[in-house]
């Protein structure tokens, strides 16, 4: 019965020889009868285990009780100790005389190792908790990476660990944060340079990969520190870099033992963890330190502005209002004129909630409690021109309008009077927030009467034209025009007139009497302008419009600036924009030509490997490897590198322009956005720079790939159209236009940032992730090309971009791996493995490379597809799927959904992008193994290897 049991039994004499044991510990240990002869067990147990054992089983006997332990015991199928638990109780006979002892051992290796990594994890969330808990509660860096270090020990067995941050110029690790038993080593290292040779930290972080040295005293890496090392009781070293996101180390961290010792895998992927908690508490304390610099700054600026701006809460008034209207008013100045006490019940009503420096003094607060302000507004109330303010902020709320400017008359808290300019931003709906500047304008009449004597030392052009005599005044920087006299002040019309382009001059002055009979108060524009010397030059005017009491426009104030070095700027940008928008295609590129290297490389090396060495075909194909390695790094260069072409414009059709960048535009694209053209037949021909032109579609569908995080459609579409007079603004004349529509179902724009679109350096995009100069330039190269540019959007509901260009006539357009077999330990024909790929050429090689290794190989071109086989069941052995592939399920998703379904089937993944694109910012699950191609035969075969193994 004992043989039966899967533990190992044994029993002994009363005396505590060993008299008889199970086979179990013969199978188990691989000792023989001649091992334990002498009626011993110790001979199975871990020489450190010996004399404690034999001390416990003398008290046993010595005391006539039973014993438990454990011990390690060797086990010889695994070639390991592995820990039992053991129990020994004593036997007595009727008489009650000890006559034999009995004894079990139970294997709890497996168990005792998964109570270890319990408590480990836990012990690694406190500390991830912990940092998340202090990085909130706004504790120093140095403080946080400290108590990350002092964890280890108990995570680690008893590792001591610092943090080594690199140096502002990257070239060396110049401070050291951790254990405090560490700090006599961090002061007598000082610095170590980032660099090959510099022991496990300097190499990590020049390698940007971890770096474990078991013995510090026969690593050659640590040759310049061994004997310091070794004084500080320092025998290992592991370190792990902590990477930026553009793959630079920012810190390493440090992990010693004062014995030799390797790490095991889980040791590995601690210690990586580790450093993510590192690089968290790094960047998201210099976040949160920079939010905090920006608040105070945000709040220096508001509380120290000139102009008086404060906060108010109008919800009470508007609630009034609405209670009024639910009476039925409809003319409510009629009856505010019926009821004048309502508006200082409305004063009263209003809540301040927030006010700066310069409006708690505009308006005599005694302190910075809003309601003290509040108290002073209050006393506003009884002065005539501020009540008729009030009167027209009512009527305002009353409309419904959102912005309002006023003017009106308050005491000063000197007891003078100012002369107040307001505008008010007023809530939306279902908000009671309202904003309010105040500024103070008694000064602005003596500044006015000033303006002519700074207008004249102004280097820009200045003029001052009266609409009723049609005099112009201007400053001597004047001198622009050819007519202008120095010191002559009042200019006619028509010397302007004559020196615009003739090109431009109807266009310009129709647009200024648009602009001055349809009542607007500001005007701008460009247009080309003769100087003295009789060359044209691009300028800008921009000039306000002002209107008497009556509403009547009666002078135009404005500038005129020259745009010369401006335009030569633009002509730049656009040059780095394209640029830009071709390393956006690189990473796609360079997955198609990697798809084609893995093909050539392939077949090349299985075709050298298959001919005689002397052969001159074998000479050949090992030419063709070379060759395709070659290749293979020059596509790494690609994302580096663009080549810079002379750009022409020319009539090209659209569609075929279209058309021929799909390719381009898909890759572009994550694979959970559809690509959708809908192209005109035969829409026309447009006279465009064609390197522009597709920079600029690029652009746009790059703008509206961002827009659409999650994934969407986008819609690319064509059509011709007829504009009349005015159909399209700024259309240089009516006509037929080729339109080009790019639209997204992303996420929209509110009509705050729809209003910026164009402006240059405005974008929404985080901090070095954008220019601002995308849409800008695309603006730029459409009006320039006789265009139109209009954007569509709506929050929620995606947005349209449409391209106006006029319609032309068809013509030309100006490490090896170790050889030998490497078979896994299961057998191969047993084997059986799903192959995911798109690509058909890449498909069918992996194909032959796994069935020349003696692999049942499936194969399967959609994630989806490959997905519903795994689900149904078959077994499958092994997973090999690319990375980016179309069909909205990527290869890096099929691998965390089959993870989570079938956690025990391993996962291979292979790409043309780097690992870091590849794997989403490089945080690939540790489960995971990735293979970048090309790849050689012997590379996949070592890495099956190591699979299948485990």
């Amino acid at each position: 019965m004992a043989e039966a049991l899967p533990q190992i039994v044994w029993t002994t004499g009363p005396d505590g020889a060993v008299d008889w044991v199970s086979h179990e510990f013969r199978r188990y240990t691989g000792i023989t009868d001649a091992g334990f002869a002498d009626g011993d067990l110790l001979p199975g147990l871990h020489p450190e285990d010996r004399a404690p054992t034999r001390e416990n089983w003398s008290k046993a006997l010595s005391g006539g009780h039973s014993c438990r332990t454990e011990f390690r015991l060797w086990c010889a199928a695994e070639a390991r100790w592995r820990l039992h638990r053991v129990h020994v109780r004593p036997y007595s006979d009727e008489a009650g005389l000890l006559t034999r002892w009995y004894g079990i051992a139970t294997d709890i290796h497996d168990l005792r190792e998964a109570e270890d990594a319990r408590e480990t994890e836990l012990r690694l969330l406190i500390v991830e908790r912990r940092v998340l808990e202090q990085i909130a509660a706004g504790e120093p860096l140095s403080r946080i990476l400290q108590d990350i270090c002092t964890a280890m020990p108990d995570v680690l067995g008893g590792a001591r660990a610092n943090v080594a941050l690199v140096s502002g110029d990257e070239r060396c690790l110049d401070t050291f944060i951790g254990d405090a038993a560490l700090e006599a080593w961090s002061r007598a290292v000082g610095q170590i340079p980032i660099a090959e040779g510099q022991g496990s930290c300097g190499t990590g972080g020049a390698r940007r990969e971890a770096v474990y040295s078991a013995d510090i005293a026969r690593d050659p890496l640590w040759q310049p520190y061994r004997e310091l090392a070794a004084a500080h009781g320092l025998a290992a070293c592991w370190s792990q870099p902590v990477l930026d996101g553009t793959g630079h180390p920012i810190a390493i961290f440090c992990c010693y033992h004062s014995e030799p010792k390797a790490p095991s895998k889980a040791q590995m992927a601690i210690l990586q963890r580790m450093a993510d908690a590192v690089h968290t508490a790094i960047s998201q304390v210099a976040s949160r330190d920079q939010l905090q610099a920006s608040e105070r700054r945000y709040r220096s600026l508001f509380d120290f502005l000139p102009i008086a701006i404060w906060e108010q809460d109008i919800s009470g008034v508007l609630k009034s209002l609405d209670a009024l209207k639910a009476t039925g008013v409809t003319d409510f100045e009629a009856w505010l004129d019926r009821n004048p006490a309502f508006a200082s019940e409305a004063m009263a009503a209003i809540r301040v909630l927030d006010g700066n420096r310069a409006a708690r003094q505009l308006h005599g607060a005694m302190s910075d409690d809003p309601r003290s302000i509040s108290q002073a507004l209050v006393s506003l109330a009884n002065e005539p021109k501020f009540r008729m303010a009030l009167r027209a902020m009512l009527v305002a709320a009353w409309e419904g309008q959102t912005q309002l400017e006023t003017t009106y008359t308050a005491s000063r808290s000197d007891g003078t009077t100012a002369d107040i300019l307001a505008r008010l931003l007023l809530p939306e709906p279902g908000s009671g927030r309202l904003l309010l500047t105040e500024d103070d304008i008694t000064e602005q009449r003596r500044v006015e009467e000033r303006f002519r004597h700074v207008a004249q030392r102004s280097s820009d052009f200045i003029f001052d034209r009266d609409l009723v005599t049609d005099l112009t005044w201007v400053n001597d920087a004047a001198t622009w025009l050819p007519d202008f006299t120095p010191g002559e002040k009042l200019l006619p019309r028509s010397a302007w007139v004559e020196s615009v382009h003739p090109e431009d001059e109807e266009r310009i002055l129709t647009q200024i009497e648009a602009a001055i009979q349809g009542g607007q108060d500001f005007w701008e524009g460009e247009y080309r302008l003769r100087k003295r010397d009789g060359d044209f030059i691009p300028v800008r005017e921009r000039a306000s419009i002002l209107h008497d009491d009556a509403g009547v426009p009666v002078r135009m104030i404005g500038n005129i600036i020259d745009l010369s070095e401006q335009k030569a700027l633009e002509a730049q940008l656009r040059q780095s924009q394209r640029l830009d928008a071709v390393g956006q295609l690189t990473g796609g590129i360079a997955h198609d030509f990697n798809n084609l290297l893995t093909v050539i490389l392939g077949n090349a090396e299985t075709l050298a490997g298959k001919l005689p060495a002397d052969r001159p075909s074998a000479a050949m194909a090992r030419q063709i490897v070379s060759a395709a390695e070659q290749a293979a790094e020059l596509t790494q260069r690609l994302l580096a590198f663009a080549r810079k072409q002379p750009l022409s414009p020319g009539a090209y059709d659209v569609n075929e322009l279209i058309e021929g960048m799909q390719m381009l535009i898909e890759r572009s694209m994550t694979p959970a956005i559809a690509l959708d053209l809908r192209l005109a037949e035969d829409p026309g021909a447009v006279h465009v720079d064609r390197a522009l032109f597709e920079s600029a579609l690029l652009n746009l569908c790059v703008n509206a790939r961002d827009a659409m995080p999650m994934g969407g459609l986008l819609r690319i579409e064509t059509s011709l159209v007829s504009l009349a007079v005015g159909a399209a603004l700024d259309a240089p004349e009516p006509g037929e236009y080729v339109r080009i529509s790019v639209s997204d179902t992303g996420e929209g724009m509110d009509n705050e940032t729809l209003a910026r679109v164009f402006e240059p350096f405005f974008t929404t995009k985080p901090v070095g992730e954008g220019s601002g100069l995308g849409l800008s330039m695309v603006h730029g190269f459409v009006y320039q090309s006789g265009g139109h540019i209009d954007v569509h959007s709506e929050l929620g509901a995606g947005t349209t971009v449409e391209l106006m260009l006029p319609r032309q006539a068809r013509q030309e357009g100006g490490r090896e791996s170790p050889q030998g077999d490497t078979t896994p330990r299961k057998a191969k024909k047993r084997m059986r493995v799903l192959v995911v790929e798109d690509e058909d050429q890449v498909r069918e090689y992996i194909c032959m490379l796994l069935k020349s290794l003696e692999y049942k190989v499936e194969a399967e071109a959609r994630a989806t597809s490959a997905l519903a086989r795994l689900r149904a069941d078959e077994p499958f052995d092994l997973l090999i799927s690319d990375v980016v592939m179309p069909g909205g399920i990527d290869g890096r998703q099929l691998a965390e959904t089959i993870l989570e379904e079938r956690p025990e089937l391993p996962i291979l993944l292979v790409s043309g992008h780097s690992e870091e694109i590849a794997t989403s910012g490089g945080k690939l699950d540790p489960r995971i193994s990735f293979l970048r191609k090309p790849f050689r035969r012997s590379t996949l075969q070592e890495l099956l290897q190591e699979l299948l193994r485990g």
